[in-house]
Parts: structure tokens; C-alpha cells; sequence
């Protein structure tokens, strides 16, 4: 007496009519199919997810991390999660793993693809379309950003890192607007 339940990202009727799938398996499995969107077509789940996962590693790792900012909830909810729930639930354990207790996980400390998701920015035919000086800009920002978080917002050590005057890096962050804190 054996109950099955199996799970994949293939369109297994299609896969049947192409000889590519066992027609009686699919069959025998296809008893009671469940279809789930993936993460990105139902971002309004992600609050939700985030926040359990957050208990759980919480409990896991004996952690005290009490919320999640909104700004950091928004990213969250704007990000395309090509690894869908188990890549968001990796992203949440690696946050609470490295956090610090009693600290909200704000959105500086999310991962940079996170954070700047809503710029659609990646693409090649965008970056096409923009002036030099705004990819300049944009380089910038990312790379000052990698580097701060790197250091843990450590100004002085950032600017070592770079190569340039602790002066010049919190210049730059002014002018690229780069908050000083990673309170957001």
C-alpha cells in the first residue's frame, strides 16, 4: 500500500505525445493533479513563505530575527525567483544564518540581484538604450554596493577595498544615492 506524490516543471501530456514520457506511467500517476503556478506569478504568497521560513530557521539556528522590512518584503515580492520556493527558502536561511539576533533583516543585506530586480537593468538590450554615463552611474552603484556589503558597512575598510579616499566613497554614495546605513 503505497501513495505517490511526485512533482515536475514538464508539460508531461506533451511530453507523452512526443514519445519523450511512458504513456502508462503518466497514467497511473496523473490520479489527482495538483497545478501550482510558480513563485513569480503569485508574489502576493512571498510575504507569507518569507516570514515562516523566517520562523523556521529562526527555531533552527536559535536565532532571535524578528521581521523582515517592508522595503526588504518589496524587493522580495519583485524578484523573478527562477529557483522558485526553495531558492527563496535558501535565500531566508542564509539571511537568518548570518544575521544577527534581534536584528530586522532589512534590504541592504539582501543578495544585489535581489535588491535591484526592479531595475530591469540585466538586460543587454536595456543597458543599449541608456547613455553611457547612467551605466556608469549604475556600475557604480552596484559595485560601491557589493563592496559595503562585503565589508559589512564598514566605510573605511569599503574604501580600502576600492582603492579611494573615505571622503570620495561617501561622496560617491551621496551622488548615487546610496544610503549610509543599511537601514532599508
Amino acid at each position: 500500500d503505497v501513495r505517490l506524490i511526485s512533482a515536475t516543471n514538464l508539460d508531461l501530456k506533451q511530453a507523452v505525445k512526443e514519445g519523450n514520457f511512458r504513456d502508462d506511467l503518466y497514467y497511473r500517476l496523473n490520479v489527482v493533479p495538483i497545478l501550482l503556478p510558480p513563485l513569480r506569478e503569485r508574489s502576493e504568497d512571498i510575504p507569507l513563505l518569507a516570514t515562516h521560513f523566517l520562523q523556521v530557521y529562526n527555531a533552527k539556528f536559535n536565532k532571535q530575527i524578528p521581521a523582515i522590512s517592508e522595503p526588504a518584503l518589496q524587493c522580495l515580492m519583485k524578484y523573478r525567483w527562477p529557483g522558485n520556493i526553495r531558492e527563496l527558502r535558501n535565500i531566508i536561511e542564509r539571511l537568518v544564518a548570518l544575521g544577527k539576533n534581534q536584528e530586522t533583516i532589512v534590504r541592504s543585506r539582501l543578495p544585489l540581484d535581489i535588491q535591484f530586480s526592479d531595475e530591469d537593468t540585466t538586460s543587454a538590450d536595456l543597458l543599449k538604450k541608456i547613455p553611457l554615463k547612467e551605466a556608469r552611474d549604475l556600475f557604480e552603484k552596484r559595485y560601491i554596493m557589493e563592496m559595503l556589503q562585503k565589508t559589512h558597512w564598514n566605510q573605511t575598510e569599503t574604501a580600502k577595498l576600492l582603492g579611494i579616499h573615505r571622503n570620495t566613497l561617501l561622496l560617491k554614495m551621496q551622488q548615487l544615492k546610496i544610503l549610509t546605513e543599511p537601514d532599508a
